[in-house]
């Protein structure tokens, strides 16, 4: 702890954050954990033997008080207006959504009597792209975001409500009046939003080329077909189309070389200052990601240390960029974008070294390229790896491979697509330029659809508990010890982990083996009838047309939930109101 300061503050504010989004706290409760805290603080500057000995602790005590108290603030849910299920609203945009089968969807703030509110907003998409140039007036239809009835399914709601949304409307028609005048993130919003638009014009390239440039460069994944993203999930790439860490590095590089070859050399560190403004910039443009902040706090922090001649301290960086996001939004330490980007920098700072010393030497570039590309994407696939299973459920076996195959081409892709930005921002559509565009793109996507569609070594519907996760993430801790030299003790260590882990995994799926359930589910207003015993699952489903979807958002996260082995389907009348099972008569809800 002492080594690592920043860091051990950055794990107490989240642990405060997490202790009051777990128990929330009552006012009373919290001035006695203020009080807590403030005395913490107060002790550090008393010049007692023992105090000065404890001060680290007495630090973290604060911190944790303070992220307890920080997260009690941002949690504060905004009085509601009163709204009918129809209302004449004037409302702007804030951000797009992805799109589904028939409507384009948007993040909203809708104004009721001057006093404003967020929804998400759905609107038929023979309309018109909305801007942020103009005010919308239109009748909504609005309905609360209501919380999933069953609880192992993903909870559309809460996840709304932590971005203060708790709305849902949609809109048949619009009427829209320019705005007199743009904030400056407004400006910024629309230029991305038209550069956007640039892009779709742009025929010569085909859907996918436009969508997958579209995400790579700017962000913005509305329009990625869900075969694409299937690929990317399945061979370990989602991080590819999503805006990362790497991302913003090459993007730095090629911003830095751009200014490097105009100024001359004695202005280095201008060119340093003006490159991360820069990079920072295009953070904005592009919607502060939590990736794309904690890469640039970093990027910061890390020349910040090289131009004051000091060594560079990854995890200073990496915890001053937690803090810095998480005080600003203590909502982020519960999206999964802000764990996955934070546990892949820990899983590289962790293994990449012990990973290359189990190598010879790199004798030439190719051989240190491809050394370095597997030993970062295996350490980053080993910090993401608990948290992946966890969420998604799933593991490939050949991430791995395909990330030592396709991590080498991404970086002169990237380079390639954020100057291909530049050039159809710009209104210029070359042939030839889009013909070897869109040739280049295509055979990526299909390299990348290959390893997906493998289906040897891809394991699905995982079920992972929190106790597993977090055993698993000791195991992987411990893991590090025997990679950097093999010692008995460390064995013996990673041995008990690894016990452990199966241990509670066995015990879960004997108690889980045993369980039995019969019960309804509902999905909007498709009615399914289930049955559990000995670790199947027996469905009785009345929208056939619809099963692809309950299969995705029902029926899946209810077998894994159960733990159970296998799962049948069978279809049944949709006027059937009443089961009756074993004797019991069990009536839909």
């Amino acid at each position: 702890m002492k080594k690592q300061i920043l860091f051990s503050l950055f794990i107490s504010f989240s642990l405060g954050v997490f202790l009051q989004d777990l128990n929330g706290f009552s006012w009373q409760q919290l001035n006695l954990i203020a009080t807590l805290g403030v005395i913490s603080l107060g002790l550090i500057w008393l010049k007692v033997d023992w105090l000065v000995r404890g001060r680290i602790w007495l630090l973290n005590i604060f911190f944790l008080c303070f992220g307890v108290f920080t997260h009690y603030l941002n949690s504060e849910k905004s009085v509601l207006p009163s709204v009918s299920k129809k209302e004449e609203l004037v409302f702007k945009i804030e951000q797009k959504l992805n799109s589904t089968a028939k409507n384009k969807r948007y993040e909203i703030t809708a104004f009721h009597q001057n006093q404003p509110f967020k929804a998400v907003l759905s609107a038929p998409k023979d309309l018109e792209e909305l801007d942020y140039k103009h005010y919308y007036q239109s009748q909504l239809s609005l309905y609360p975001l209501e919380s999933s009835k069953n609880n192992y399914q993903f909870d559309y709601a809460k996840y709304q409500a932590r971005k203060a949304v708790y709305y849902k409307a949609y809109a048949k028609d619009l009427h829209k009046a320019p705005k007199s005048e743009l904030t400056f993130s407004e400006k910024m919003k629309q230029w991305r939003l038209e550069l956007l638009s640039n892009i779709d014009k742009n025929e010569k390239l085909s859907q996918q080329t436009r969508a997958f440039l579209k995400g790579i460069v700017l962000a913005d994944r509305t329009e990625v077909d869900a075969e694409t993203n299937t690929n990317f999930r399945r061979s370990g790439l989602t991080h590819v189309l999503a805006i990362s860490g790497s991302h913003i590095a090459i993007i730095f590089g090629v911003i830095y070389m751009l200014l490097s070859l105009t100024v001359p050399a004695k202005f280095r560190t201008g060119v340093i200052l003006f490159s991360l403004v820069l990079i920072w910039v295009f953070a904005w443009f592009i919607g502060w990601g939590s990736s794309v902040v904690r890469s640039c706090i970093m990027l910061t922090v890390y020349f910040g240390f090289v131009l004051l001649q000091r060594k560079p301290q990854v995890l200073d960086a990496l915890a001053l960029a937690g803090l810095g996001i998480l005080m600003v939004d203590t909502q982020e330490l519960f999206s999964v974008g802000f764990q996955l980007s934070f546990s892949a920098v820990l899983g590289i700072y962790w293994f990449n070294k012990p990973i290359i010393r189990l190598f010879p030497n790199p004798r030439n570039k190719i051989q240190k390229l491809l050394l370095y590309t597997f030993t970062m994407s295996t350490a980053a696939q080993l910090g993401t790896m608990p948290i992946v299973i966890y969420y998604f459920h799933q593991y490939s076996a050949w991430s791995i491979l395909a990330n030592l195959v396709v991590l080498p081409l991404m970086e002169f892709v990237i380079i390639l697509s954020f100057l291909m930005t530049i050039v159809f921002g710009l209104g210029v559509y070359w042939s030839w330029l889009s013909f070897a565009y869109d040739w280049l793109i295509k055979a990526l996507l299909w390299l990348i659809g290959f390893f997906g569609k493998i289906e040897l070594g891809y394991f699905q519907d995982i079920p992972l508990s929190v106790w597993e996760m977090g055993v698993l993430a000791v195991r992987l801790y411990f893991l590090r010890e025997i990679l950097v030299r093999f010692r008995w003790r460390g064995f013996m260590k990673l041995m008990f982990s690894v016990l452990l882990f199966f241990g509670i995994k066995m015990g879960l799926d004997v108690r889980a083996y045993h369980d039995k359930e019969a019960r309804w589910h509902n999905h909007y207003h498709t009615k399914v009838f289930s049955v559990l015993d000995k670790g199947k699952v027996y469905f009785w489903v009345s929208d056939k047309d619809n099963l692809e979807v309950l299969e995705s958002y029902l029926i899946k996260p209810y077998v894994i939930s159960k733990r159970a082995e296998s799962y049948k389907v069978k279809m049944m009348s949709e006027e059937i109101n009443e089961v009756i099972f074993n004797g019991k008569r069990y009536p839909s809800q």
